[in-house]
Order: C-alpha cells, then structure tokens, then sequence
C-alpha cells in the first residue's frame, strides 16, 4: 500500500478529520471508487483519477459524508448501501442488534419487526445470524424502504418491509399485522435545537426525518411504538430501543407509566453514555 499516495490525498482533508481518519477516509475510496486493492495502491494517480479525485475531495470538504461517496457503509460485519435517503449506520447500533442476539439464542424461534428502518441495517444484521427467524421491518418512507429491500437483497435476505407511518394509530389495523416477539427501533431522538451543533456531514446530508424530534415531545416516537406494542407485542416480547445519550431516566419512567412491562432495563454504549433501553410485557 502506497502511504505516500494516502498522506498527499489526506492533506487538504486535515481541517476536517483528524489525521489517522483522513488517512482512512482516502484509503475507502481508493478501494471503493478506484478499485484498488489494499496492498496495490499506487504511488500516484493517473490524469483521468486526479480529475476524479479532485471532485470527490471537493464533496468531502463541503462535508459531504464519505458513505455518500462511496455509496456503502458497514454494519455488522456486512455491506448496505446508503445515500441522502437514510441514516448512514453507527456503531453505536452494532450494540443494540448484539443486545438482541445475546438475550434470544439460535435454537429460539421469534417473529420480530423492526420500525423506523431506514437502509435496512438492524433486521438485516439480525436475520443474517438468526435464519430462522421471521423477520419484518417498517419505515414511513418509501425511498427508505426501497433502499432496505436494495439491502437485503444484497445481504440475501427474505424480509417483510411495510411502508408505515408508526404516529398514525387509525392505520394499524390496514395491515393486518401479527404480534411479535421482538419490536426493535432506533428512532429519531435529537432535539430539532441540538441541531447547530452536529457537525455539517450529518446535518446537512442526512435525512432530518430520521434524526430530528421537535423540543416540545423528545419522546413521541418512544410513546408512539410502546403504544404500538401495547397492542402487537406477545406477552413476555421483548421491546428493544436505542435512545438519546440524555434520555435514559426518562425512558425508564415512561416505561413504567405504561404499565405493560414487568421488567425494563438501561444500558451504556462503548462510550459510557446512556444508548439502549429494553423492556419485557407482562
């Protein structure tokens, strides 16, 4: 691998990334867009690259996310394909699935919906290491739900997706739905006044439908989906959230006033914050 070519490409980055992660950033897009491999990347690009790759640094410098560029991220161990239309995954995330898997073990048979999917990454992650299960996923957004069937087919898996809009309680009963073992969602969480404060690549190229609650109800989607399983969890499902690193006691107490769960539970992420939440039905 040419470092030589790396540390040139990653120099103009620095005032965005730090340096290890520039590094980084243009090493991806060697492999991804330029096709090469790891360990024969040149020691510099041909005429034809430069003129690409100066269009690309020009998308990076404005912020614009390396995921967008690249058209993938990775999640889990595998490949989804992301754009404008959907949350680029994190890591924090890989958590909330390995949470999952960890409490509901290979010989376990479950039926499990996933809401508010966005690129498909959280029912892909968990039906690639639980075949056998049943595994659905819903999202209000059609662009979202045509990029999860992209990924699932990429991943070759068989899920049930829905276009469903979670807040409207008088659309349930259109479609037909079966109760649950498992509901899972990471839905959206940030304050719409935390918003100046995010750094540029995601404010202002990911969809603000799947980051933004209004200051005024920082819980309704929470609300929402504990209504929701109110209703389509089995008794003794098992709810799975991830919520706002700030939220963590409020979500306890919302749990509780809802009086459906015998049990809940808090969990950090890797990081020490508040990140996942999950509860048992009565």
């Amino acid at each position: 691998m040419s470092s030589k070519l790396i540390t040139k490409l990653a120099t103009p980055l620095l005032s965005l990334y730090e340096k290890v992660e520039a590094e980084r950033v243009v090493q991806l897009i060697l492999e991804d867009v330029f096709k090469y491999k790891k360990h024969q990347i040149p020691d510099e690009l041909t005429a034809t690259q430069a003129t690409e790759w100066d269009a690309i640094a020009q998308r990076l410098q404005r912020g614009e996310p390396m995921q967008h560029i690249t058209e993938r991220a990775d999640f889990y161990g595998y490949i989804f394909y992301v754009d404008k239309n959907v949350l680029i995954p994190r890591p924090e995330t890989e958590e909330l699935v390995e949470w999952i898997l960890d409490t509901n073990s290979k010989n376990t048979q479950r039926n499990c919906l996933d809401i508010g999917t966005g690129s498909g990454c959280i029912p892909i992650a968990i039906q690639k290491k639980r075949t056998d299960w049943r595994v659905s996923a819903c999202d209000i957004s059609a662009e979202a739900i045509a990029i999860a069937q992209k990924n699932a087919n990429i991943n070759n898996c068989n899920i049930h997706f829905i276009q469903l809009d979670i807040l409207n309680k008088m659309n349930y009963a259109n479609y037909n739905l079966p109760k649950y073992d498992i509901i899972v969602s990471n839905p959206p969480y940030i304050l719409a006044s935390e918003a100046q404060e995010m750094h540029t690549n995601v404010r202002d190229y990911e969809p603000h439908l799947a980051l933004f609650v209004p200051d005024r109800e920082p819980l309704v989607f929470y609300q929402a989906i504990i209504d929701f399983a109110a209703i389509y969890l089995q008794a003794k499902g098992q709810l799975f959230f991830e919520i706002h690193y700030q939220k963590g006691d409020e979500m306890l107490v919302l749990m509780q006033k809802s009086g459906i769960f015998s049990e809940f539970e808090l969990r950090k992420d890797i990081f020490g914050n508040d990140r996942m939440v999950r509860g048992i039905k009565k």
